[in-house]
């Protein structure tokens, strides 16, 4: 209109025809068919609103005319880059100033190029997630409520100003070089118009009622509803005469807004509905606890929508993950939407909606089907986070509903780790018949127990008497059941023959004559009726024709009627088909070896926080506490299965760690009592054999608790602590508290010999701060602690670089005085070797002595001065006086010959004479060498070994006898520094995967570019990890370069990794024992 500084009537229409297409230019549209498609939607609805509605028509002109008037006076600070763009810019507009021929054509020119990034600024703030929409679709309210929200957001009465989002955009479009400024084509798509804006105005206000500290009785949801009605937008969706549906519209576009912190990727339509019917059935029972004249206004409605979003989050992200991945649980909890009425039931509903779907009849026929029980276990194994996930949530709603739902849960997992360990390899083998292992019987023993739980001793026998069953059916399959003959039957001409009953028959016990004599090569009985022989044959039976048929009335073919000498049952006997071998009965038995340890280790002593019942413990003592084969009946012998020993000692150490680690008081006095009756039935030597090997494994235990602590000075200072009361010169090895002491002081030292390894420097000064102050007056009184120290830094470090080290520092010559000392006279005060066998080995004199040898074994051909010097040398070279500087000087011929006693010419040249001469077939001549040098090393051993007095070579001469009933411990690497190596060895293209450790220590991966950009939950300790923004969350630790943290000295250097790789397996093994 025309006024005192414009006295001539302006249309502004005009302005806006003729800038509309620069305007949508500029908010981009050639990057994809959905942006180019969004565009033309756009100049449609944008061209028809503003011819068609007057309230548009106004609301454009004027945010036009006052985007204007902004652009004119508040960005005329806008530079170029440099003065030569300016210049340029200036000249072409000079230049199209004098050719447009009049000066009202100029101006008009300049004025559509200033109202275009106006209009752009308008288009991408009134479109934002598609809300032009509302104008040309959709009930009446919709465009109300986008007009009144329009004029309050973008051309506030308080002044062009107030609006933070208009004049940003219409600074970052006014830019000189702004171009093509990409707008926002795939944002979701809202129902409710401007509902980002909405959920911003919500939380803000929840951020000021909390700074306010507004006392309400029901909370910060009630003050949010009480108080959101006042504000401007509160009124505005009050006025809009929406009523209910602006509380639906408001759920589902929460869920589009915020969908990385409710809705993850993988969710379906389904699921976002579901979720966002349970939303607003929430909102209505929020916002009429308290109110009920009030409980339909739109703005109190909104509020207790987005109230619940933020109050139930974690119920309805982990519930919707879970439907995400198990298919048609969405569906089935929609149609039993009755039963869900609020947020915290969800979480229960969609486990129990969950757990149905696996006892339904479909999932009991994929487990019987082999070509199911693949895609069964995939599924399981996908739900499996987002189900512990959801436990975790439940137990803090309703803990006995959790406690049900997870025991539910766990008899699923195993179901599936039988699958996974047991099943899965032989089917993918083909190497046992079908139905022979039948997963079904597992599941369908705990659907009849629906009470067992894996932390009492009702599921674990369950599971045992499943085992047996199955092994049972496996031996049945080999042996005939009067003469456990086994079926060696070629293909073609079987041995067996299966009875109606299911048990197999030779032909010996059968009574049937030999396929051999017969001219038929597969039939056992003749068809012709009128054969008298035939008849004669199958007892003269008045049935013969009958006889000779099938049940289902095909020829009989290889048949014949039997009776059972078992179960005395008659009926028609076939030839049985081809049964398992024994390697695969074995292969059965080692399998469940592993389930069972995958069982009890995630299950018994995984699932859940609460501990296993003592009686259960007392059952897995029996796995450990093993007899003898004339021992009770009621022992368990290695394993679960009773009939043989199991030849692995893995699921004894396993159990026992697991025990200790979990439930030590519970199995505390059984253990003890066992090793008490060790000493008492099979002799002091057995104990202490027995009493070592628990003691090892208590020393993994303690290793296993400080590897945890990542800092390697709090680590040392933590180990350090238990050397006071960890170390006796003569521990007690019937009793456990004992032998844990002395593990506890073995894994210090081992700690204490990583440091002195990694940085001698340092940890070797005489500053009295340093935690190795501590250890020098337990050493100094406790020789066996010096010994195992020395042992330890000799495995780290070789004997000379331990000699070394032991010389160079003060405190440790200090400590390790009398050994220094009695080395150089050759013998210790007690008459045995001055150093430990470990350090005669790695000594100078030994590798002296190992060269003259091999020149013996390289240049001569006496095979008996060989075998002979390989076992004298080094013993003599120790009682040397003096001992010779070097051996270069001396032929070894002459030099061995001198040295060689007539006692060990006849007692070890007969004995390793052979041991010499051994050659591996088809292995590399590397292979041979370190052969050889394991050989040279055994005879060294073997020389210097004191009679009465336990040795490496009583241990290998005891193994034969004794390896039944010792219990092995394990010498594990550093699983997680494997994984990463692993996965670090072989990345997909432009994957950078990263470990980080959870708040509590526990290890995770990031694929992708290794940083994070969203938060999940530790499934071992459920803290928070992740983060966002490429940033992690507090308390998460990047790993960038963690080392390989194996630990008693099982390892080489880990510089040198690579050489004992690629020996044969009983090589490498021989190499750590010794």
């Amino acid at each position: 209109q025309a006024t005192a500084d414009l006295p001539v009537t302006f249309d502004l229409g005009h302005l806006v025809h003729a800038s509309v297409f620069a305007a949508l230019a500029q908010l981009g549209g050639a990057g994809s068919s959905a942006a180019v498609d969004r565009c033309s939607q756009r100049f449609s609805i944008f061209v028809g609103a503003f011819h068609e509605d007057p309230d548009f028509r106004a609301l454009v002109l004027e945010f036009l005319w006052r985007g204007l008037a902004f652009v004119e006076e508040s960005c005329s600070y806008l530079a170029y880059d440099d003065c030569s763009l300016w210049l340029r810019h200036e000249a072409a507009r000079l230049e199209s100033v004098l050719e447009s021929g009049t000066f009202a054509e100029s101006a008009w020119r300049v004025l559509c190029r200033k109202a275009t990034p106006v209009l752009a600024a308008f288009l991408s703030l009134a479109d934002r997630h598609h809300g032009l929409d509302a104008l040309s679709s959709g009930p009446g309210w919709r465009r109300n409520l986008w007009l009144r929200l329009a004029r309050l957001l973008l051309t506030p009465a308080e002044g062009f100003s107030a609006s933070t989002a208009a004049c940003e955009a219409l600074t970052r479009f006014a830019q000189p070089n702004a171009g093509s400024v990409a707008a926002a084509a795939d944002e979701p798509a809202c129902q409710l118009p401007f509902a980002a804006e909405v959920v911003s105005s919500l939380r803000k206000l929840r951020q000021a009622l909390a700074d306010a500290n507004l006392g309400y009785s029901g909370g910060w949801p009630s003050q949010l509803m009480s108080e959101f009605p006042g504000t401007p937008i509160g009124a505005a969706l009050d006025d809009c005469g929406g009523s209910g549906d602006v509380a639906a519209a408001l759920a589902g576009d929460l869920l589009l807004l915020s969908r990385a912190s409710i809705l993850n990727g993988d969710a379906g339509a389904d699921v976002h509905r579901l979720v966002a019917d349970l939303l607003e059935r929430q909102a209505r029972t929020d916002a009429t606890a308290d109110a009920s004249s009030e409980s339909e206004q739109p703005a109190r409605l909104a509020a207790a929508v987005w109230a619940a979003s933020v109050e139930w989050r974690d119920c309805l992200r982990l519930s919707a993950a879970l439907m995400a991945r198990a298919d048609g649980l969405a569906a089935s909890l929609t149609e039993a939407a009755d039963g869900v009425r609020r947020c915290a039931d969800l979480p229960l509903a969609a486990l129990e909606h969950f757990q149905l779907g696996f006892s339904r009849a479909g999932m009991v026929a994929a487990l019987t089907n082999p070509g199911h029980r693949s895609a069964w276990c995939r599924q399981v194994r996908d739900c499996g986070p987002a189900v512990e996930n959801l436990l975790a949530k439940v137990v803090q709603l309703a803990q006995e509903a959790a406690a049900e739902a997870r025991a539910a849960w766990q008899r699923v997992q195993c179901v599936q780790l039988f699958l996974d360990t047991v099943s899965l390899p032989f089917d993918a083998e083909s190497s046992v018949p079908e139905g022979l292992i039948q997963p079904v019987r597992l599941w369908n023993s705990f659907l009849a127990n629906p009470h067992a739980s894996f932390k009492t001793v009702t599921a674990i026998r369950l599971i045992e008497a499943f085992l047996t069953q199955t092994d049972a059916d496996i031996a049945s399959s080999l042996t005939c059941c009067v003469c456990d003959e086994s079926d060696e039957g070629d293909e073609g001409s079987p041995a067996h023959l299966l009875l109606a009953c299911g048990h197999r028959l030779c032909r010996d016990c059968s009574g049937l004559p030999d396929e051999s004599e017969s001219d038929e090569d597969v039939e056992l009985a003749n068809d012709d009726a009128d054969d008298e022989q035939a008849a004669e044959q199958d007892g003269r039976n008045s049935d013969e024709a009958e006889d000779a048929e099938e049940p289902d009335g095909s020829p009989a073919g290889a048949s014949a009627r039997l009776r059972c000498p078992v179960c005395q049952e008659s009926g028609v006997a076939a030839a049985a088909p081809a049964g398992a071998s024994f390697g695969v009965r074995a292969e059965f038995r080692a399998r469940c070896n592993t389930f069972m340890m995958e069982t009890v280790g995630r299950l018994t002593f995984g699932g859940g926080p609460e501990p296993p019942s003592p009686e259960l413990c007392r059952h897995l003592v029996a796995y450990v506490t093993a007899c003898d084969a004339g021992g009770p009946s009621e022992t368990k012998e290695f394993a679960f299965f009773t009939q043989n020993r199991d030849p692995s000692p893995v699921f004894r150490s396993f159990i026992l760690q697991q025990l200790l680690r979990y439930s030590r008081d519970s199995v505390q006095q059984q253990l003890t009592e066992h090793l008490a009756s060790a000493r008492n039935i099979l002799g002091q030597a057995a104990a202490v054999d027995l009493a070592r090997i628990v003691c090892h494994c208590l020393e993994d235990l303690h290793m296993a608790k400080l590897a945890k602590q990542m800092r390697p000075d709090l680590r040392l200072k933590l180990a350090l602590s238990h050397l006071q009361t960890g170390l006796a010169d003569q521990p007690q090895p019937d009793y456990l508290d004992g032998l844990s002491s002395l593990a506890t002081g073995r894994a210090a030292l081992t700690a204490l010999a990583d440091a002195l390894a990694e940085d001698e420097q340092r940890l070797a000064s005489e500053n009295p701060d340093r935690p190795t102050t501590v250890a020098r007056s337990h050493l100094k009184s406790c020789r066996p602690a010096r010994v195992f120290l020395l042992r330890s830094l000799a495995s780290r470090l070789g004997g000379g670089g331990a000699v070394r080290l032991l010389r160079q520092h003060r405190w440790l010559a200090e400590v390790f005085g009398d050994e220094l000392e009695g080395g150089a006279a050759g013998q210790d005060n007690h008459g045995g070797a001055s150093q430990p066998e470990l350090l005669l080995c790695h000594s100078e004199e030994f590798r002296i002595a190992r060269e003259a040898v091999w020149q013996l074994v390289l240049g001569m051909g006496n095979q008996r001065m060989q075998s002979l010097a390989a076992a004298s040398v080094v013993h003599q070279l120790q009682a040397m006086e003096p001992r010779p500087a070097s051996l270069g000087d001396v032929e070894p011929q002459i030099f061995v010959s001198q040295l060689l006693p007539d006692a060990l010419s006849s007692q070890l040249g007969r004995q390793l004479l052979e041991l010499l001469e051994l050659q591996v077939p088809g292995q590399r001549p590397e292979v041979q060498h370190q052969l050889r040098s394991l050989l040279l090393h055994a005879a060294y051993l073997a020389a210097v070994a004191q009679p009465g007095r336990s040795s490496l070579l009583d241990f290998f001469r005891q193994l034969p006898a004794k390896a039944s009933s010792w219990f092995l411990p394990g010498m594990p690497h550093d699983l997680m520094f494997e994984a990463v190596q692993a996965i670090r060895a072989r990345p997909a293209e432009g994957e950078n995967p990263t470990l980080y450790l959870c708040p509590r220590g526990h290890p995770y991966i990031i694929t992708e570019c290794g940083r994070p950009w969203t938060r999940g939950r530790c499934n071992v300790c459920q803290q928070q990890i992740g983060g966002a923004g490429h940033d992690a969350d507090p308390g998460n630790q990047v790993q960038l370069d963690r080392p390989d943290q194996s630990q008693r000295g099982f390892l080489e250097d880990p510089s040198d990794r690579g050489g004992w790789r690629s020996l044969p397996a009983g090589c490498v093994a021989a190499l750590r024992l010794l």
